[in-house]
């Protein structure tokens, strides 16, 4: 029974499972008791299959009590409190508590390696899920260290097109992506969903998320209108298949608002940014890194449409949650600084974008490098600012500074945003929402 909900879940066949799981869960826990072994194991496959369906507060409490009952009834390096622990990190990184799910993970992979062995597929899923939250957190390098092992170690033991590997291989493409590497983002991410594709993938949440995720790497290399076509298709699919208010459609919708800009259909860009603040408020509450990530998302669309004030008054929201919730030393604080700096020249005030723009400037170079995409956007929108101001010679040193940059980077001179900045242009960073 529990492998049936497992396998059922795997295939995408959630409500199915939820059914099947549910209804075998109440018998069993008035027949055996809630701190059996069997009732604690399928007790894990139902939340995790809640939190698939988008009832991610159940899963999080139904994880959180059998947590506690297989610590205190199995002890900690039983196989099916370690399967708990590690659904119950999944459900904090959704919950946007990213440091503290480092911290649980960082404790349970000594665990497993104990109990299993280096090279198990729980292992594997842990140092998979470390990766995963150390992106969460900014930390591109690292994360890409651990996607690479992993990546290596299941290619090795499943081969190519095993679902796990191509996770892999998705999860090294967004860690290129997040460090500047467009062009080998595009292409792995390219190599994945041709490989599920090809494998007769169903349309479960694994393959509808890299197709959107395609989508994003397709806008990164400036292929505006094939991102745009793609990811409203796959945003259509979301909603047919997951529903308009699962997390992963927001995702995918929070991503579309800037497709919808670069294609110059601001008016629909803005009902999609506000429809998707408002669906992100009543899913995540207030104050949850995604809900920041569409509200700046929304702010650059604003500014285009000659609201400076109104992109001014939500970047200065996001920048005083995401400082909250990451400090200074994180791209998506540096994203909004930088939009920021922009809403400020937009409204005249261009003495307090050029110290906003020189402050984005340090923080860049130490967060990120010098070649970095979101670098070199300062750099390029600060040398306008230093000109505005009569700093024309630091202005000039600076833009040329930015183009070298663009020159000797995988971007180069002839990617949209370096010709915008070689016309003097100004240009926006956006923000990609965090997956779980």
């Amino acid at each position: 029974m529990i492998q049936q909900v497992r396998r059922l879940a795997i295939r995408g066949g959630n409500a199915e499972a939820l059914a099947l799981g549910g209804q075998a869960l109440e018998r069993w826990q008035v027949k055996l008791g809630p701190d059996h072994l069997q009732v604690l194991s399928l007790a894990a496959e139902v939340a995790s299959v809640l939190r698939e369906l988008g009832r991610y507060q159940e899963a999080y409490e139904r994880n959180a009590e059998t947590v506690e009952r297989a610590r205190r009834v199995l002890g900690e390096e039983n196989e099916v409190y370690l399967r708990c622990a590690r659904s119950l990190g999944t459900d904090l990184r959704i919950l946007g508590r990213y440091n503290d799910v480092l911290d649980l993970e960082m404790q349970l992979l000594p665990l497993h390696e104990r109990v299993l062995r280096p090279e198990h597929r729980y292992c594997l899923i842990i140092r998979n899920n470390i990766a995963l939250s150390l992106r969460c957190l900014g930390r591109f390098e690292e994360a890409l260290e651990w996607d690479e092992h992993v990546r290596a170690e299941r290619e090795r033991l499943y081969g190519h097109d095993h679902l796990e590997t191509l996770d892999s291989w998705f999860a090294v493409a967004r860690d290129y992506r997040r460090l500047g590497r467009y062009e080998d983002s595009l292409d792995y991410i390219r190599e994945v969903t041709e490989a599920m594709a090809r494998t007769g993938q169903p349309w479960h949440r694994r393959r509808l998320l890299a197709e959107a995720d395609l989508a994003v790497a397709l806008r990164r290399m400036g292929f505006h209108a094939q991102a745009r076509e793609r990811a409203e298709e796959i945003l259509e699919r979301h909603r047919a298949l997951l529903g308009a208010e699962h997390r992963q459609t927001l995702l995918v919708a929070t991503n579309t608002i800037i497709d919808r800009k670069l294609t110059d259909d601001l008016a629909a860009a803005q009902d999609l940014g506000e429809e998707t603040v408002k669906a992100w408020e009543q899913a995540a509450g207030s104050g949850h890194p995604n809900i920041l990530a569409a509200k700046a998302n929304l702010a650059t669309v604003l500014r285009h449409r000659r609201n400076p004030l109104a992109a001014r008054q939500l970047n200065e929201d996001c920048l005083a949650g995401f400082t909250a919730a990451f400090g200074e030393l994180h791209v998506s604080p540096l994203v909004v600084m930088t939009n920021l700096a922009s809403d400020l020249a937009a409204l005249g005030e261009v003495r307090q974008a050029r110290e906003l723009g020189e402050q984005v400037f340090r923080l860049a170079r130490q967060v990120l490098h010098e070649r970095h995409p979101v670098t070199l956007a300062a750099m390029s929108n600060l040398a306008l600012d230093r000109r505005a101001v009569g700093a024309a010679d630091a202005a000039d040193e600076l833009f040329q500074e930015a183009m070298a940059g663009y020159r000797e980077s995988q971007l180069s001179l002839e990617r949209w945003d370096a010709r915008q900045a070689m016309q003097r242009g100004r240009l926006d960073v956006d923000i990609e929402p965090m997956s779980f």
